[in-house]
């Protein structure tokens, strides 16, 4: 399962076959990494998104996805995209923006509306909409 992992310690152990690996102490308790680019990667590093899989007991790493931008001690904020930081904050993208634009657009139309229906002719009405917006 992909997930944001705090990473707490590497620990370098040596399997029963003589192989290298790497115990990772996190908060989601301890993950084997068996892959050297993986370790070389996260080392250092306080948080990294993973994949991990559990197995015959164990937790084990088997991608890295990338760092968590916002909880690791490097300031990312500016280099951030608007779609990470949306994911990253859990909120929506700016739509109230959207909403007011529409808003503003059918609050003209209804008082260029009322200016028809009192007796001015669409022209005039036109115009003074647009007059009044650039005042605005």
């Amino acid at each position: 399962m992909k997930q944001t992992i705090k990473i707490n310690e590497i620990e370098e152990a040596v399997s029963s076959k003589g192989k290298e690996y790497w115990k990772i102490k996190t908060n989601e308790g301890t993950l084997t990494l068996f892959e050297r680019n993986i370790y070389d990667k996260i080392k250092g590093k306080k948080y990294a998104v993973l994949e991990v899989v559990e197995s015959n007991g164990f937790k084990n790493v088997r991608q890295f996805y990338g760092y968590s931008p916002v909880l690791n001690d490097v300031d990312n904020s500016k280099i951030l995209t608007e779609e990470v930081k949306n994911i990253v904050y859990n909120r929506t993208p700016d739509k109230f923006a959207d909403a007011r634009t529409e808003k503003n657009k059918s609050f003209w139309v209804a008082y260029a509306k009322d200016l028809i229906v009192s007796g001015m002719k669409t022209d005039e009405a036109i115009k003074t909409i647009n007059k009044l917006r650039e005042e605005l």
